[in-house]
């Protein structure tokens, strides 16, 4: 398990949403909801991390522009 660390609390909850748009279940963590978990099932093929990776990338790119 590992996290990404948003600056505002309204990021991550915004990144989460919009991934879960495109196929990709994420949740939030922290007091603020600040954090972005990443938790793959142990049973993951590299394919699906690539994928995730992409969709959470590209979520985060629609946020920013």
């Amino acid at each position: 398990m590992q996290g990404i660390a948003c600056r505002t609390p309204d990021t991550a909850p915004k990144i989460t949403a919009k991934a879960f748009e495109k196929g990709l279940i994420m949740e939030t963590s922290g007091v603020n909801d600040d954090v972005i978990k990443l938790l793959p099932p142990l049973i993951i093929d590299e394919d699906g991390i690539e994928k995730g990776i992409a969709i959470l990338e590209e979520s985060m790119k629609e946020l920013i522009q």
